[in-house]
């Protein structure tokens, strides 16, 4: 249903990669939790999950944010100039997303 909303409100977001976040894992049926569709589960409650996640998330989007400034570049030089900034603005998301993820782990 999601990727259905979010492919009729802008198409190109639903080939972006993504992350399927399950939370209350603390209220969760430990049985169902392991078979889902879930990329990871977290619990605010217990802080189950959260800090190794958010560890994962920010080396991923730091990787992703250097395979895209390098294949951008790699276009720029062969004319892509289109190609080359979108995956430019991809990476500029990634990195911005980064800021604000650290960003929130630092506030008191």
């Amino acid at each position: 249903v999601l990727l259905g909303e979010l492919g009729r409100y802008r198409p190109e977001l639903v080939a972006r990669p993504r992350l399927v976040v399950g939370s209350k894992a603390d209220a969760a049926d430990p049985s169902l939790v392991g078979r889902s569709e879930l990329d990871l589960v977290i619990s605010a409650v217990t802080g189950a999950g959260v800090a190794e996640r958010f560890q994962d998330a920010i080396w991923a989007l730091e990787q992703a944010a250097g395979r895209l400034r390098a294949a951008a570049r790699g276009l720029e030089l062969e004319g892509w100039h289109g190609t080359a900034d979108m995956l430019t603005g991809w990476a500029e998301e990634a990195e911005g997303t980064l800021t604000e993820l650290t960003s929130d782990l630092v506030r008191p």
